[in-house]
């Protein structure tokens, strides 16, 4: 008998091999078949989030630039125009969630795990409308460097989630589909928390002066700005999570898955026409997130016999590609940054603010 190969998660611990019992092979099938089943169902969820996640970079810095200029009353209006936008956004996306069944089937996924992560993504569409509301609302506080209240209301949404969850889940039995209502209800909550303290906030006093329908013009602006960011970010994600789906194309494929206050200062020095404090953020952060790293990465590395075995026990050379990959991402992001003229950079910061002031 070959020596039992071992799959094992930090809370589930798996064993088995070529020569155990057809009823145990049935179990452990099932068990490995719920896991990739999680999986899926985290990897579809992350998709929408991603896109409103990128595009809402877009609001950061449109808002960050705005209050370093000092024209705070373009925060407010700058938030409302990200909302449109991505509200107009999450109703494709939400049929695209809606059919994410049929969708993976079409594409060769196995039939019982689409069905599955399908019925949760369903349920989570309202959540989608959700994100993007939040995500607004997050850039437009951060930008004024106003952070407790987020946290506060995080916290307090995270504790009501916990209670939420054993009440949906456990208590009234809707398992997965509980999960998602839970997700929904914590999400819109958040919103609901934000949303009231912007509005009576008189920190937010200049910054948001009521709802305006000048938040309808210009669009093409956002656009420009939010596009290439929701590119950016769904890119740098989906390279590591499009491995689930080619997992599932192969033969074994239970097996085989088992295996932001930078930009926001940056933002602000450029709205206010610094190009050298810009400049000086970014190399300060990069120090920082060298030294970081360094700490991290050797720490990982004294135990790397110790933590590996926490997930498995298979020996692959899969962490060599994504450090080539993160390095070479690394290497071209210094670069761009060595070569970006900052006064250029202010100088188009300052040009945008004054063009969505004429504009308005």
């Amino acid at each position: 008998m070959e020596e039992a190969k071992v799959i094992e998660d930090p809370l589930i611990q798996r064993q088995y091999d070529e020569d155990i019992p057809e009823e145990e092979e049935e179990e452990e099938e099932g068990c490995l078949r719920a896991q990739v089943c999680d999986e899926m169902k985290k990897q579809i969820g992350l998709a929408g989030p991603l896109i409103a996640l990128g595009m809402g970079s877009a609001l950061e810095t449109l808002c960050g630039q705005a209050y370093g200029a000092k024209q705070y009353h373009m925060l407010g209006i700058q938030m409302q125009r990200a909302m449109v936008t991505l509200t107009a956004l999450s109703i494709p996306l939400a049929f695209v969630w809606f059919y994410t069944s049929t969708i993976f089937i079409a594409l060769g996924q196995d039939q019982e795990i689409s069905t599955t992560a399908g019925t949760f993504i369903r349920w989570m569409i309202p959540s989608l409308f959700a994100y993007s509301l939040l995500q607004c609302l997050n850039r437009f506080l951060q930008a004024q460097n106003i952070v407790v209240p987020m946290m506060i209301a995080s916290g307090v949404t995270a504790l009501f989630h916990i209670l939420l969850c054993w009440l949906l889940v456990f208590t009234l039995g809707l398992e997965i589909n509980g999960a998602a209502l839970a997700n929904n209800i914590s999400n819109w909550m958040n919103v609901v928390l934000l949303g009231m303290y912007v509005k009576f906030s008189p920190a937010c006093t200049n910054t948001w002066t009521g709802f305006s329908k000048e938040a309808l013009n210009d669009l093409l602006s956002f656009l420009k700005l939010a596009v290439p960011s929701a590119f950016m970010i769904c890119l740098e994600y989906w390279s590591f999570d499009m491995v689930v789906l080619l997992s599932g194309l192969l033969p074994s494929p239970k097996l085989e898955t088992s295996v932001l206050s930078i930009s926001t200062r940056v933002s602000n020095e450029l709205g206010a026409a610094r190009p050298k404090g810009a400049r000086l953020a970014v190399c300060v952060v990069v120090v920082i997130a060298i030294l970081e790293g360094i700490i991290v990465g050797g720490v990982t590395i004294l135990v790397r016999h110790i933590w590996g075995k926490l997930y498995s026990n298979d020996e692959e050379g899969l962490w060599l590609g994504i450090i080539c990959a993160l390095s070479v991402q690394v290497v071209a992001l210094v670069v761009i940054n060595l070569l970006t003229n900052w006064d250029d950079e202010a100088l188009k910061a300052v040009n945008r603010v004054q063009t969505s002031i004429d504009i308005e």
